[in-house]
């Protein structure tokens, strides 16, 4: 959706039920998303609506409701939260929370981005698909305009407007076969019944290596045809190809994400996030034994920023996590041999035995 706010749209400066809407947010052929105040509350919020050209269209309207259910289902800081499916005078509007800080597109204008950076927000990315999977959501339309990002850096994966609800049971409910055609997977172009949770894994695999190296692995100037046949029939090359600086333990990791064939991917979002921390701690270890007694690379620090938030989540040693990167920071990012070996031996603490193993050595 574009960002234009045109003077004309008769509902800036209205009140639709308590939400005095003050601004256009993002424009679509089928939907606009205002800025808004709840007036009950003092907060901002988003509404979004459905383009008057489509509110008679009887499937479009029940996708629409479909959205906001698929939203609403799903319990996770990583999904942009819904408040309330409103039927006004004016229509029928989602209210959600208000994010502040644009979209991951947005952030790629300014070019690639370095793994150290692009990897926090991966992992939150995962976080919430892993939610949204495990209540049987499959988003269908992950894409760098979907990922919003709030002023702290927080993920919150929104329009879920492809979404497929599934139930309790074996049965499915279709609302498209559309989505994005760049960030489809092969399944997704072909149109199969068989599509599932890793057709999201596939998306997000092409939004990280989008990220990553600033292109595709495909030329999607070459039309709808070209990009579909790349989809499901070419070999991708790693995004190491156009970049050299991303870590080659991290490449090898998203590659699995964009196979063909659904069987070879990661099974689950939580599988894919296990998978490239692990090669990301791999890449940090050896890039802390090179950078003893010197400047510690980037990527290394945000390693440790993550083996700190690992162990503050899910062990009892927090204080003394919190000393051994406080003492990092203090130093300006210098590392000695000792500061080395009281990491490793705060890792091997709280990760136990197999942390030494590394998992992808």
């Amino acid at each position: 959706m574009s960002a234009a706010s045109p003077p004309s749209d008769p509902l800036i400066g209205a009140r639709v039920g308590e939400y005095h809407i003050q601004g256009v947010l993002g424009r679509g052929g089928m939907g606009v998303v205002y800025r808004a105040e709840d007036t009950a509350l003092g907060i901002p919020v988003a509404l979004k609506s459905i383009t008057a050209g489509m509110t008679t269209d009887v499937s479009f309207v029940r996708r629409f409701r479909t959205e906001a259910r698929a939203m609403a289902r799903v319990a996770s800081p990583h999904i942009v939260r819904v408040m309330a499916l409103r039927e006004t005078e004016h229509g029928l509007f989602i209210v959600m929370e208000y994010v502040d800080g644009g979209s991951l597109h947005d952030r790629m204008a300014d070019g690639p981005m370095p793994w150290a950076t692009l990897w926090p927000l991966l992992r939150q990315m995962l976080l919430g698909l892993e939610a949204a999977h495990t209540v049987g959501v499959v988003h269908r339309d992950i894409k760098p305009r979907n990922v919003l990002l709030t002023t702290d850096d927080t993920v919150k994966l929104t329009d879920f407007g492809l979404a497929r609800l599934q139930s309790d049971g074996d049965a499915t409910r279709t609302q498209a076969v559309a989505g994005t055609l760049a960030y489809m997977s092969p399944e997704q172009v072909r149109s199969l019944p068989t599509l599932d949770h890793r057709s999201d894994l596939f998306s997000l695999g092409l939004t990280a290596y989008e990220a990553l190296v600033g292109r595709l692995p495909f030329d999607r100037d070459g039309g709808d045809f070209t990009m579909m046949r790349a989809i499901v029939e070419d070999e991708f090359p790693a995004p190491t190809t156009f970049d050299d600086r991303v870590p080659p333990e991290v490449a090898t990791a998203l590659m699995r994400a964009l196979e063909k064939d659904p069987d070879r991917r990661y099974s689950s979002a939580a599988e894919m996030r296990e998978a490239v921390e692990a090669r990301f701690e791999s890449h940090a270890r050896h890039l802390f034994r090179a950078q003893a007694g010197t400047a510690v690379q980037n990527d290394a620090l945000v390693a440790l920023s993550w083996q700190i938030g690992w162990v503050e989540e899910r062990h009892r040693h927090q204080q003394r996590a919190r000393d051994v990167f406080e003492h990092v920071l203090l130093r300006g990012a210098h590392v000695d041999q000792d500061d080395f070996v009281r990491i490793e031996r705060l890792c091997h603490l709280v990760r136990g035995p197999g942390f030494e193993r590394g998992g992808a050595d």
